[in-house]
């Protein structure tokens, strides 16, 4: 079994509870969702080596580097909403939802992966 498809999906699974910890405050972001987008952030960066380094190929590469352009893309969000701010931050109900619906797959995804044997 590999660990980085285990951890992948319970990086989907942290994704789709944060998303609904978001979603009930509104897209206030708390102490919760903090400690879950700095986890979501290391990953990034696990992954960004591994596919790097380990040569991870089908399937599984695939995965993870949609993983890697999702975050991307939300983290250029991020710093173009908040680049005025002063107030604390709050995520716009379709980035909440987009957050669900992609934690949902990458779960969904690497369980799969796990199921198939290629994990």
């Amino acid at each position: 079994m590999d660990k980085i498809v285990v951890i992948s999906a319970c990086i989907g699974l942290l994704q789709v509870i944060d998303g609904f910890l978001l979603y009930r405050n509104r897209g206030a972001v708390d102490g919760i969702a903090t400690v879950i987008s700095t986890i979501e952030f290391i990953w990034f960066f696990v992954l960004a080596i591994w596919i790097g380094s380990e040569g991870a190929e089908g399937p599984k590469k695939m995965i993870a580097a949609s993983y890697l352009v999702y975050m991307a893309i939300g983290i250029a969000i991020s710093i173009w909403l908040n680049r005025k701010s002063d107030q604390s931050v709050v995520v716009p109900r379709a980035s909440v939802l987009a957050g669900i619906a992609f934690g949902s797959y990458f779960f969904i995804a690497n369980a799969w992966l796990l199921m198939a044997g290629g994990g």
